[in-house]
C-alpha cells in the first residue's frame, strides 16, 4: 500500500485545479502591488529606510495572512465528513488515522502554504537593497512556516472533535487565544511590579513571540537568540501534539452521535436558559411559523439575539480586561474606536454567515427543491430568510448603534479635535447600517450558489469591505504624491471621502445586483445548481 495515500491523491488534484495556480498568483500580485506602494510613497527617504520599513510590512502582511488563513482552511474538513457520513467508509479501507487526518491536512492547506510562499520573494527585495540580512529574511520565512503549521493543526484538531463547523471554530479560536495570549498576559501582569525584570524566557511558550524575535533588533539582544530557538522548537511541540491528538481521537469519533439527539444535561440547562422552558419554546415557534414558513426554518432559536448580544458583550469585556492589564488609557478615543470596529467586524461577520449558511445547506440538501413544488415562492423563502437576519441581529446592531453615540458623547470633552471625532463615529454607524444591509443580500446570493457553507460568507466580506480600502490607498497614494506639500493637513478628509463614497456605492451596487438575481433566477440557480453560461439558453 502507498504511504499516505490520501495525500498523493490531495497533490495530483492540486495540481489540476485552477484555483491552486489562481492563489498564488494573488498572493504575488497583493505583495508586489503593496512593496510598489510603500516604494513609491517613501521615494525620497533614503535606501535602507525603504528597506527596513518595506520588509517590516511585508512581514506583517505574511503573519496576518498566517493568523488569518491557517485556523480557516482546517476546522472544517473531518467535522464535514463526520455530518454527511462519509468518514465512517474511510475507515472500512486499510486507512488509518494519520492517513486520513494527514490526507486532510494536506488537501486544505496546499492553496495557503502557497499563498504564503509566493509573497517570500517579494520580501527579498529589502534584502537586496542591503538593509536587511539574510539570516534575518530566513528567519521570517522559518517562523511563518512554523505559525502556518501551528494554526493549522490547531484547526484540524477542533475538526476532529466537533462534529458542528461553529462548534469546531469556535473551539479552534479559543485554543489559539490561550496559547498565544497566557504567556503575555502573566508578563504584562508581573511587569506592573517588577517592570525592570527580563521576561523574554516567560513569552517563549508564545508562538507569536517568534515574530518579533525574528527581526536583528530582538535576535542579537541578550538572550534572542537561544529564545528564538526555544520558541520555534516549542511551537513545533504544540503543532506536532494536536496533530497527533487529532490522528488518535479520528478513528474513535466517526461513530459520534447526531447532533439531532437528545442533548446533555450542560446542553439541555444552557437551552433552558436561552430559550426558556419547552412550552415558551413551542409558542415562540408557533408565532414564527405563522409570519412565515421560512422564518420558521431559518431562526436558528427562540431567543433570537440573545446569543450574539452575550458574544459581543464577551468581546468587548475582553478587550477592556485587556486594557486594563495592559495599562491602556480606557478613555482614549482611538483605544474606543478600536473597539467599536472591532465589535461591528465581528457583527458583520455573523450577519454574512448566517445570511449565506442555511440556502447553502438547503440547496445541497436538496430541501430548497422541495420547498419549491409547494405554494411556498421563492418571494417568501428570501423574505423568510431577511426577518430571521432582523431578529437575530437587528438588537445588536442596534445596541452598537447607541453605544457608539454614547462613546462619542464620552470622548467629546477630552477629545481636541471634535470634527474628526464626529466623522469617525458618523462613519461607524453610517457603514454599520449599511454594511449590514448589503451583506445580507450579498450572503443569500453567495450562498445559494455556493457549494460550501464557509466560501460565501468570506465572499461576501471581501466584496463589501475590500474595495474601499483599496480605493483609500489609491487616493492616498496620489495625494502623498502630488498634493501633498501644497494641501497639507488635507488626508483625513480625503480618507474619509473616498471610503465614504466607495463604501456606500459599494453597497448599493451590491445590495441591488444581488437582490435583482436573487428574484430573478432564484429557482434556476435552486434547479441547476448555478447559473448556465451565457448566450446558452
Amino acid at each position: 500500500m502507498t504511504f499516505l495515500p490520501i495525500v498523493e491523491r490531495e497533490l495530483r488534484v492540486a495540481a489540476r485545479r485552477r484555483g491552486t495556480y489562481w492563489g498564488r498568483f494573488t498572493a504575488a500580485l497583493i505583495g508586489s502591488g503593496l512593496a510598489a506602494w510603500l516604494l513609491a510613497v517613501m521615494r525620497n527617504e533614503p535606501p535602507a529606510e525603504v528597506g527596513g520599513a518595506l520588509f517590516a510590512t511585508l512581514a506583517a502582511l505574511i503573519f496576518v495572512y498566517t493568523a488569518a488563513v491557517g485556523i480557516g482552511v482546517t476546522f472544517d474538513s473531518l467535522s464535514e465528513e463526520k455530518r454527511e457520513g462519509t468518514l465512517g467508509l474511510l475507515f472500512l479501507t486499510d486507512l488509518k488515522g494519520y492517513d486520513v487526518v494527514v490526507g486532510k491536512l494536506a488537501a486544505t492547506s496546499f492553496n495557503a502554504f502557497y499563498g504564503m510562499l509566493a509573497v517570500l520573494p517579494v520580501l527579498a527585495i529589502p534584502f537586496l537593497m542591503g538593509s536587511v540580512t539574510h539570516a534575518e529574511f530566513g528567519r521570517i520565512a522559518l517562523v511563518a512556516v512554523n505559525l502556518l503549521f501551528f494554526l493549522l493543526s490547531i484547526g484540524i484538531l477542533a475538526s476532529s472533535l466537533c462534529r458542528s463547523d461553529s462548534k469546531a471554530l469556535a473551539l479552534a479560536i479559543l485554543l489559539a487565544t490561550i496559547i498565544l495570549g497566557a504567556a503575555p498576559l502573566y508578563v504584562a501582569w508581573r511587569s506592573n511590579t517588577n517592570p525592570n525584570y527580563d521576561f523574554s524566557l516567560a513569552l517563549v511558550p508564545c508562538p507569536a513571540f517568534g515574530c518579533f524575535l525574528a527581526f536583528d533588533d530582538l535576535y542579537k539582544q541578550g538572550a534572542g537568540a537561544s529564545c528564538f530557538v526555544l520558541n520555534t522548537l516549542v511551537t513545533q511541540l504544540y503543532a506536532w501534539t494536536f496533530l497527533l491528538l487529532a490522528c488518535w481521537w479520528t478513528p474513535r469519533s466517526w461513530q459520534d452521535a447526531s447532533v439531532n439527539q437528545n442533548p446533555g444535561f450542560g446542553r439541555r440547562q444552557w437551552r433552558w436558559l436561552r430559550d426558556g422552558s419547552p412550552a415558551r419554546r413551542e409558542a415562540a415557534r408557533r408565532r414564527l411559523l405563522d409570519i412565515n414558513a421560512f422564518l420558521w426554518r431559518a431562526a436558528p432559536n427562540a431567543s433570537g439575539s440573545l446569543p450574539l448580544l452575550l458574544v459581543l458583550t464577551g468581546a468587548a469585556l475582553l478587550w477592556i480586561g485587556l486594557c486594563r492589564i495592559c495599562q491602556v488609557d480606557l478613555s482614549d478615543t482611538d483605544v474606543i474606536i478600536a473597539l467599536l470596529f472591532s465589535l461591528n467586524l465581528i457583527l458583520k461577520i455573523g450577519l454574512s454567515r448566517a445570511a449565506s449558511r442555511p440556502l447553502c445547506e438547503d440547496r445541497r440538501s436538496g430541501a430548497l427543491e422541495l420547498v419549491l413544488t409547494t405554494p411556498l415562492g421563492a418571494r417568501e423563502i428570501v423574505r423568510g430568510q431577511r426577518l430571521a437576519l432582523l431578529r437575530q441581529f437587528g438588537p445588536p446592531a442596534m445596541t452598537l448603534f447607541g453605544a457608539n453615540f454614547v462613546c462619542l458623547w464620552m470622548g467629546w470633552r477630552n477629545a481636541h479635535d471634535h470634527t474628526f471625532l464626529f466623522w469617525e463615529h458618523l462613519m461607524l454607524n453610517v457603514f454599520l447600517l449599511a454594511d449590514l444591509y448589503a451583506l445580507s443580500w450579498t450572503g443569500m446570493w453567495f450562498g445559494l450558489r455556493a457549494a460550501k457553507p464557509n466560501r460565501p460568507a468570506v465572499m461576501s466580506i471581501f466584496f463589501i469591505l475590500a474595495p474601499p480600502l483599496l480605493a483609500w490607498a489609491v487616493c492616498a497614494t496620489i495625494y502623498v504624491l502630488f498634493f501633498e506639500s501644497s494641501h497639507p493637513g488635507f488626508g483625513w478628509k480625503l480618507s474619509f471621502t473616498v471610503i465614504g463614497l466607495t463604501g456606500l456605492a459599494i453597497d448599493l451596487l451590491m445590495s441591488v445586483s444581488c437582490r435583482f438575481k436573487l428574484r430573478k433566477n432564484f429557482r434556476r440557480t435552486v434547479a441547476e445548481g448555478k447559473l448556465p453560461a451565457r448566450g446558452v439558453p
